[in-house]
């Protein structure tokens, strides 16, 4: 998503800028756990996006998100 965590909630941008746990396009509670470092959009119609922290891999479903 353009986005990982090395563990313990540092996540970072893949420019290596940090990324706030208190990020406002988190679903919320998330994310809630120190040892995943992948992320997953949730979009759904007329709804804003959020993001949450999910298993690398989950579902066989990798995707990124770029800046056009």
């Amino acid at each position: 998503m353009g986005a990982k965590s090395s563990g313990n909630y540092n996540w970072t941008w893949q420019t290596g800028d940090p990324l706030s746990t208190s990020w406002a396009y988190w679903e919320p509670g998330q994310p809630d756990s120190a040892d995943i470092v992948c992320m997953r959009a949730i979009i759904m119609p007329g709804v804003p996006v959020t993001f949450l922290d999910q298993v690398c891999g989950n579902r066989g479903l990798n995707c990124f998100l770029c800046d056009a």
